[in-house]
């Protein structure tokens, strides 16, 4: 069956930064109430809905250790660590934990979220401490079991956990450690990895320029509904009238999903930085 493909290039530049503050523009903000011998993340901004342990957060609200965010269809939320240390931006249709922020002995931290699913841009601040980390862990197989970890010291990069558990990462600035089964390759700026759950990360890798898709079959199976094969660079999230999708190691996908009123499927394409583009899949009328 003929279909038509247009396609809109949305900046997630925009999308996710915006008019948000980068890095050096933040300061360590003070809670309001009285925490000792604490570390904490507050909540700098949210667009749409966001919850955590259940309940809408607002901004200016603080996470502590054990923490869950998640954030709806067209929402975003912006996490700043304590003193500055760096900030986390959570896409839509993510979940985040805060899951250990500690002080050591000898002064050091260590800061760490966990990602169960959904996209994420970090961007920390250089440690001169030789025991912090800054990390961003991420899901295997199973979506409460940590599958790997990407760390850094100092740098700015995205991941991204489709629902499967793989995993895409991709350095802007610096140098990021990625780590699953005890084997860790370092991503730098320009390059990304793909982690499959149960292997060890792949060689990194230019990241891809743009965000195609390759469209191998549309067609209707039932009434009101329509498959859709496709093939994209399997280090990006992909989602369907708004839902995330599996894609294969390679980056192929097949699903059947419902067809909109006008006829056609949105398919979205988001890379672990967070750009993302929009494809709109049209069916011709029926005859």
């Amino acid at each position: 069956m003929n279909f038509s493909l247009s396609q809109i290039y949305l900046s997630g530049l925009f999308l996710l930064l915006g008019s948000w503050p980068v890095i050096g523009q933040l300061s360590a903000a003070q809670p309001s109430r009285t925490i000792a011998n604490e570390r904490w993340v507050q909540v700098r901004q949210i667009d749409g809905t966001v919850t955590s342990q259940g309940r809408p957060i607002r901004v200016g609200e603080y996470l502590a250790m054990g923490d869950v965010i998640k954030t709806s269809n067209n929402s975003r939320a912006m996490l700043v660590v304590d003193d500055g240390i760096g900030m986390v931006k959570v896409s839509e249709l993510a979940d985040v934990q805060v899951q250990n922020l500690a002080v050591l002995p000898n002064g050091g931290k260590t800061t760490k979220f966990f990602v169960s699913k959904g996209q994420v841009r970090a961007i920390a601040r250089h440690l001169t401490n030789p025991n912090s980390s800054f990390e961003i862990a991420f899901r295997g197989d199973d979506e409460e079991v940590e599958g790997g970890i990407a760390g850094t010291r100092g740098t700015e990069y995205g991941v991204a956990v489709s629902p499967n558990g793989q995993t895409g990462i991709t350095t802007v600035q610096g140098n990021v450690a990625v780590t699953a089964l005890n084997q860790t390759v370092f991503v730098k700026a320009g390059t990304s990895s793909l982690v499959v759950p149960g292997q060890p990360p792949m060689l990194p890798r230019s990241t891809p320029s743009n965000l195609q898709l390759k469209l191998q079959l549309l067609s209707v199976t039932t009434e009101r509904q329509v498959r859709v094969i496709a093939e994209v660079d399997p280090i990006n999230l992909v989602y369907l009238n708004g839902q995330p999708v599996e894609v294969d190691r390679n980056g192929k996908l097949d699903k059947i999903v419902p067809l909109s009123d006008t006829g056609s499927v949105s398919l979205v394409v988001r890379s672990p930085l967070g750009d993302q583009q929009v494809y709109e899949l049209s069916l011709p009328p029926s005859p």
